[in-house]
Formats: structure tokens, sequence, C-alpha cells
């Protein structure tokens, strides 16, 4: 049997001793993993094999191999095997070289041992990964080493973590196992059993392919109980990442409220694009069309989440943008924290407001075709204020210089926030108003004899013509062709008379 001793007193792995050649392990993730032995002994002179597993300084496995059964023999050397399915209820750790120590022990006829103990790093074998804390103590990333990288992608989430820090007044560290998109977090797949011909969710080692039957959800359980948030990317390259993490952060940040009552499902979506960094805009259209035809979604329809939906997502974003136009950035942020306290979204609205939610979708259908909409689909809380620009004063040639009268064009004005519609504070007018349109300019006749009428230019004469260059030239290049035709016609008459 093998002694567990505490870690400070234990030797350094891998320890070996007596006849072992070599050994090997690879996982068969996320079920278990299989162990290779290569003795330097023949199987005729083997009294004994085990294999011992130990988690977390628990031994939870020992067995007895079969030594008529080895993958491979000859005269100086024996090799076994063992494949190991793992305890679910054993704790085991990822990315861990001290959670799982196992020990391989052979006896020969002489009574001589041989021992070799070393650790398992349980992981999917799938992917290269690469760990990299965060000195901030904010986001603590283990990635794929062939994709973006960690420091990538912990600076492309910052402002949305600060921004929910400063509005949740809270700052969680986040250790999040980061997945492609590409890939199955789950590490099981479907294959065909050789022997049965029948079709096998298995889990399968990239190594020999040596295979398990796989359970879904187990992955997902070995990473919550290794403290990892497991997140898989909406696609290869940063702004993938980041969409991920920023849907991982807003659940955090507003736990107490995601998954609640209080919080129907359009709202929470609606929130958490706007945290996101990346522009909406093609939302816009989506909406603009489903209210074309009146085929925008009831608020009770859009309670339930339809992740799935394209036009669920654009609608219940396009609530949000709407109640930060009307009710400003900061008052947006206020009624979600208003949530904490309320019995249901809609009190919570009508304390804040002082409003019925009901009145929204109507409003809506009109916002959506104006351009506070189009400027606010293209708004993130993170874009700096732009200043108004300051004339500079422009020097007068001397002597004046005639200068061009401009023409009757309009010219954009510049304002202090970034689109004119999302602000800290609350538009002056909740809801939309009709303007009415200037009149045209009329025509006003001018008296007779105040235009200014052209005289035509004189014909010109012959005289006129021959001063002209480059008529001089095509004149004499004429006289030239007809004094060679008539020359040929010479020649030619007279060759007949001869």
């Amino acid at each position: 049997m093998l002694l567990v001793v505490p870690a400070a007193a234990q030797e350094e792995l891998p320890a070996v001793e007596g006849y072992i050649f070599k050994w090997e392990t690879e996982n068969i993730y996320p079920m278990g993993a299989r162990f290779r032995l290569t003795l330097s002994r023949p199987v005729e002179s083997l009294r004994e094999v085990t294999f011992t597993a130990v988690v977390n300084g628990q031994e939870v496995e020992t067995v007895t191999i079969d030594l008529d059964e080895p993958i491979a023999a000859g005269p100086f050397s024996t090799e076994y095997d063992y494949v190991w399915a793992f305890p679910a209820d054993a704790g085991i750790q990822l990315l861990n070289d001290e959670s799982v120590i196992f020990e391989w022990r052979a006896v020969d006829d002489a009574g001589e041992t041989a021992s070799v103990r070393d650790a398992l790093i349980v992981r999917d074998e799938r992917v290269a990964w690469l760990t990299d804390d965060d000195p901030q103590n904010r986001l603590d990333l283990t990635v794929a080493a062939s994709g973006p990288s960690p420091t990538a992608i912990r600076q492309s989430v910052l402002l949305p973590y600060n921004l929910m820090s400063s509005n949740r007044q809270v700052s969680p560290r986040f250790n999040v196992l980061l997945y492609s998109a590409d890939l199955d977090p789950s590490g099981c797949e479907m294959i065909q059993d050789e022997e049965t011909g029948a079709d096998v969710l298995a889990a399968v080692s990239p190594v020999s392919g040596t295979w398990l039957p796989c359970q879904p959800g187990r992955a997902s359980a070995l990473v919550a109980a290794s403290g990892y948030d497991l997140v898989q990317s909406d696609g290869t390259l940063v702004n993938g990442a980041q969409a991920a993490l920023v849907r991982l952060m807003i659940e955090r940040f507003y736990a107490s409220l995601w998954n609640s009552s209080r919080m129907p499902a359009w709202f929470a979506e609606g929130l958490t694009l706007f945290y996101q960094p990346s522009t909406k805009a093609p939302l816009l259209l989506t909406v603009r069309d489903a209210a074309r035809v009146n085929g925008l979604q009831s608020l009770s329809a859009l309670a339930t989440a339809q992740p799935d939906d394209r036009l669920w997502q654009a609608q219940s974003y396009a609530l949000v943008l709407y109640m930060a136009d009307q009710l400003g950035v900061r008052g947006l942020f206020d009624l979600a924290n208003a949530l904490e306290g309320a019995d249901s979204f809609e009190a919570a609205y009508e304390t804040v407001t002082g409003q019925a939610l009901d009145v929204w979708l109507p409003n809506l259908r009109l916002w959506v075709f104006t351009e506070r909409a189009a400027d606010a689909f293209n708004y993130t809380p993170y874009q700096a204020e732009t200043p108004t620009p300051t004339p500079s004063p422009s020097r007068t040639p001397v002597p004046p210089t005639a200068t061009p009268t401009p023409s009757a064009t309009s010219t954009p004005t510049v304002t202090p926030t970034v689109t004119g519609v999302m602000s800290l504070t609350p538009t002056s007018t909740p809801t939309l108003t009709r303007t009415p349109t200037p009149r045209p300019a009329t025509v006003t006749p001018r008296p007779a004899g105040s235009l200014f009428t052209p005289t035509p230019p004189p014909t010109p004469g012959p005289l006129a013509v021959l001063e002209n260059p480059v008529n001089r030239l095509g004149i004499i290049a004429m006289l030239f062709i007809v004094l060679a035709v008539l020359a040929l016609v010479y020649w030619l008459m007279s060759r007949r008379h001869d």
C-alpha cells in the first residue's frame, strides 16, 4: 500500500527506483487517464505489479495488474498499461501537479522491487494550455497557446470590468479557462465502437485513441471543482473572447439578479449588449424591418430568453437603448441597481421613472426610425466626450482679396457629447413630438433690365480665319494634297500616250 505523507515532506517527483525502464501517461479527458509502464525484466521473472492512485492526499484506488496480459513482452522487457476512470467525487483538480499522484510498483521472483512515483496533470490534451495570472487580481486566464495572447484578451475587457465594478461597488476576481469557438469544452465526441458498430458518446485520448464512455456534464464539474470559470469564445479573435468574457462578468457582477424573476430576459440581454464595447449598429436594421410590418414582439414574449432569435436580441437591445436615451445612461444603471429591493421589474421601473412600462413598446416603434436611434445603436458607454472646437483667428491679406460667397448648405456642428443621444442625464422630452417643416423659400421676380444680357460674339470673316495659325496649316496641307493628285494624273496620262 502507498504511504501518504504531508505534501511538505514528500520527495521531489518523479521518484524512480529499480528496474523501471520508462513510464507514460495520457489523459482521456474528462473521464480518466491511461498509464503505461515498461520494466527491464521478462514477464516470466515477475511476481507482482500494482498500480495505485492518490487524489489530494487520499488513496482512491490500488489494483493488481494481470501479469499474463502485457501489451508488449520480450526477452529483456515487459510493458503493461492500465486505464483508470476518474472517481466522480474525488475532487480532482485540473492543471495541478499535486492533485493526482500515481505509483507503479513491481516485484520479481528474486524479491527485488522497483517503483516509480509521479504526478498526473489532469487536462484536456487537445489543447496546449497557457496560464497567465493577473497582477491586478481581476482576471486570471488559462488559454490556448495558439490563440490570442492573455494580455490582449485581458486588456480588451478592462473597460467593461471597471465600469461594472463602479456601478456595483464590488471587484471580484475571475479565473477563466477559455476554450476556442471551434472546440467542444465537454470533451465528448461521437465515435463508432469497433466491436459493436454502435455510435457511442466518448472521451478519446488524442495520443493513442483510447476511449471511455463520456458524460457531457463531467468536464464542467471538473472545471468548477478546480476553481475555474469555463468560458467558450464567440470567435477565434480577441473580440470573440471579449464578448464571451463580458457575458461572464455581467452575470457575476449582477449575480443576485441574474436568472431572477426581477430581471426579465430581454433586460438582461439588452444590458449585456450595452456593456459590450463593440458596435451593435446592424441590429437596428433588424428592429426597423420588424417595426415596418408590425412584427415587434410583446413585452411578455420578450421576457422569455430566445438566444437564437436575432429579432429577440435586437429588440431587447433597442428597449434598453431607448431607456438610456430617455433616462440617461446613469438612470439606466440606477434602474438595474434598483431591482435589488424591488418586487418586480415593473415595480422598480415605475419607482425610478414614475411611468408605466407598457407605454414603451408603442414609443419604441416610432423611435427606431429617428436619428437618435441611429446614434444610440452606434454608442458605447466607453466613448470619450468630444470637445467643441474653438475657431482660430485668420489673417486678413493686404490688400484685401475677394472672398467667394459660400453656398447655402448646412454644416453639421460638433457637440460636446459623443452622439448627441446618450448622456449621463435624461433627455428633456421623454416622448416624440412632430416638428413643423419650414415652408420652402419663394421666388421673387426681378425688375426688367436688371439681369445681365450677354453680347453675342461677332461672326469671324475670311481674314480672321486665315489669321489663325492652325487654319493656315490646314489650308497649306490641302494644297499639297491637290498638287500631288494632279501630278499623279499627269504621269499616268503620259505613260498611256507612250
